[in-house]
């Protein structure tokens, strides 16, 4: 019910939002998320963009408030945008190497994210019917 509300909340502000494509290039990895507002599929970390806020600023904010992860906002590259039917998502790409003890010791803001877990790309097929459609059409036309 709840996630329900706040998309037709922020269909009625016009909210653009980043979702922000942690990459291990090296182990072909990307970090997912569970945000407690959705309806329980799986997504990209990111959130929405301030009045006037770059993009690549959004999504290193973002980052930082809900993984404790700082990007330099140079490091974060646009990758593509798509008007959802609630909201425009702004898709993003930086780079970090996930290693176990990184993922220990993240700082997750457990009042937004409830779960974290890495995926192979190799294995997206897997979870489909998990990640939202709009970031699994996404994954699946760009070439990392």
């Amino acid at each position: 019910f709840i996630h329900k509300l706040f998309k037709k909340y922020l269909k009625l502000t016009g909210s653009k939002r980043t979702r922000v494509i942690i990459l291990d290039r090296e182990l072909n990895e990307i970090l997912i998320v569970k945000n407690w507002l959705t309806d329980g599929s799986y997504q990209f970390p990111g959130g929405g963009l301030k009045r006037h806020e770059k993009p690549e600023f959004g999504a290193a904010r973002e980052i930082d408030e809900e993984l404790g992860i700082k990007f330099d906002p140079k490091f974060i590259r646009h990758i593509k945008t798509v008007d959802s039917e609630y909201y425009q998502k702004v898709f993003m790409l930086v780079e970090k190497k996930l290693t176990e003890e990184n993922l220990k010791s993240l700082q997750i803001l457990r009042h937004e994210i409830t779960e974290v877990i890495k995926l192979k790309l190799s294995e997206l097929d897997s979870i489909e019917h998990k990640l939202d459609k709009d970031s699994f059409h996404l994954l699946k036309t760009i070439d990392f």
